[in-house]
């Protein structure tokens, strides 16, 4: 599927209807994208639970003993 989409990138500037310079984004590439950052951003939130669940209070009582106030 994905080598189709190149040989008509490939066809398309052989022909002369695209440029170079242009940006070809398929469909394909749109999903994989947003499904990545959908992992990052939910990998993330489980990583900061994870820490947040793992130290508890104890970061919060250093912290009251580091500062003034």
């Amino acid at each position: 599927m994905f080598y189709g989409n190149i040989m008509i990138v490939k066809e398309m500037k052989k022909t002369g209807k695209i440029e170079s310079g242009d940006v070809f984004v398929d469909i394909f590439s749109l999903f994989t994208l947003f499904g990545g950052l959908a992992f990052f951003l939910y990998g993330m939130h489980v990583m900061s639970s994870g820490l947040e669940k793992m130290v508890g209070g104890k970061l919060e009582r250093i912290l009251k003993s580091m500062t003034c106030n």
